[in-house]
């Protein structure tokens, strides 16, 4: 097995996960004022597509082209580099001589360079959120409990109400100060919020897409991500405002923005309180909901992932020619 051929293969699927994120993130990107029009639920299905499609779609093309050199000695065409020893091959037993076979492996080399280099940061940072979230447990008193989730109250005097990890089993962490911010009902609301993710997983999914924005396109992954995040706050507000009511979740979001002073705790959560950014909007979708169309979301979901896999089997049924025409391009770098 060649080393250049691997570096090869990585280029492919890196140059595949930026390209197909850059198309589809800026898609949805420039789409966003329209998806509005259809809820959060719908918002929050394009970002989430937009962030796994790179990913998704490089690790399938890779596997079908390392399927495809694995097997075509097999088939009755043979092995076609022993007639093409002039060029870059993506062979997983020969490499090939074509001058620009050297550039494409030092892309690759770069490539894998600032993964690792990325990976490595995030991981720092996620581990540094992860000892103060820890901190924060162990100072919290008895537990208030909730079904299928645990509610730790922290001695803290900036307000916070956050799901948090790890995330097999979720918590939510919620401050003294946050605590008595807000009365019975609106605790209620904020509470009611903070169990909506519980129950729908966003906190591992949360963690997944993450990791696709931040090894995504510089600069849209991270703003689908936050579009993300919007959309499914908007989507536990409703979810509170059923269980209590929208006043009472709109009074919350005000009494915890009122009562935060100095910059927010770095944790790693879905946090109740809002940037101010976004506060407004998430109240004013409270008092005057838009529609919601969570049935066309799975719709939407359903049709381009089912597009995908036919766009993937129709390159399995040509991996061949698309082969052959990869070759051809990694000749010409």
């Amino acid at each position: 097995m060649e080393p250049a051929s691997l570096l090869r293969f990585v280029a492919i699927g890196a140059a595949t996960w930026l390209s197909v994120a850059a198309t589809v993130g800026t898609t949805v990107l420039v789409l966003r004022p329209w998806l509005r029009r259809f809820g959060p639920s719908v918002e929050r299905v394009a970002a989430a597509t937009a962030l796994v499609a790179g990913p998704v779609v490089a690790v399938a093309l890779v596997g079908l082209l390392v399927t495809h050199s694995a097997l075509a000695p097999l088939t009755p065409a043979g092995d076609h580099c022993l007639d093409h020893p002039h060029i870059a091959h993506l062979c997983l037993r020969h490499a090939g001589a074509a001058t620009g076979g050297v550039t494409i492996d030092l892309l690759a080399v770069a490539s894998l360079t600032a993964a690792v280099w990325i990976a490595v940061r995030k991981r720092r940072r996620d581990r540094t959120k992860a000892a103060a979230v820890s901190a924060l447990a162990q100072a919290a008193s008895p537990p208030v409990e909730l079904p299928g989730v645990q509610v730790l109250r922290v001695d803290s005097a900036q307000p916070f109400c956050i799901v948090t990890g790890p995330t097999s089993r979720p918590r939510i962490l919620v401050s003294t100060a946050a605590w008595s911010a807000v009365s019975p009902e609106e605790r209620d609301a904020m509470l009611a919020h903070e169990l909506s993710h519980v129950r729908h997983g966003d906190l591992s999914t949360v963690t997944a897409l993450g990791w696709c924005a931040a090894l995504g396109f510089p600069g849209i992954g991270r703003r689908l991500l936050q579009g993300w995040r919007d959309a499914s706050e908007r989507l536990a507000d409703r979810a509170a405002a059923r269980s209590s009511s929208p006043s009472a979740v709109a009074a919350a979001l005000l009494a915890i923005t009122r009562a935060s002073r100095g910059p927010a705790l770095a944790l790693p959560a879905l946090s109740f309180a809002s940037p101010a950014e976004s506060l407004a909007r998430r109240i004013e979708e409270l008092l005057d909901p838009t529609p919601d169309s969570p049935s066309l979301a799975r719709r939407a979901s359903v049709a381009v992932w089912t597009t995908t896999c036919v766009g993937l089997l129709l390159a399995a049924r040509h991996a061949a020619t698309l082969h052959h025409h990869l070759e051809r391009l990694l000749g010409t770098v």
